[in-house]
C-alpha cells in the first residue's frame, strides 16, 4: 500500500486521455476483503482482483508496474515501490503513445 498514493498520481494525470488506461491489480485480499476495505476508502481508480495469474507467471515482487504498448505487448517492466512514479514512467508512457 506504500505506492498506492503514487499510483493514483499516475491515475490523476491521465484520467482523461483515452490512450491509456491503467489498473491495479490486486494479489492478495479475498474479494469481500478487497470490497470491505474499499468501501471504507473509496478509489476512484479500476481496481479488479487477480485470479491466480500472478503465480502461474512466477510474479513475486510487488508491486510490480508493466506498460503496455496499444497491442497489448509487454514494454517495461518495473519491480518495487517507485516513489516518483509520474516523472519516472510519465515519459515512457508517452513513448508508448506515439508507437
Amino acid at each position: 500500500m506504500r505506492a498506492l498514493p503514487a499510483f493514483e498520481a499516475l491515475v490523476d494525470k491521465y484520467r482523461n486521455d483515452p490512450d491509456v488506461v491503467i489498473v491495479s491489480i490486486d494479489t492478495w485480499d479475498p474479494p469481500g476483503q478487497l470490497k470491505h476495505w474499499l468501501e471504507k476508502n473509496p478509489r476512484d481508480m479500476l481496481i479488479v482482483l487477480d485470479d491466480g495469474y500472478a503465480e502461474r507467471i512466477g510474479l513475486s515482487t510487488f508491486p510490480t508496474t508493466w506498460l503496455l504498448d496499444r497491442a497489448g505487448r509487454l514494454q517495461y517492466r518495473f519491480t518495487g515501490d517507485i516513489e516518483n512514479l509520474v516523472e519516472e514512467h510519465s515519459w515512457l508512457i508517452e513513448e508508448l503513445k506515439k508507437r
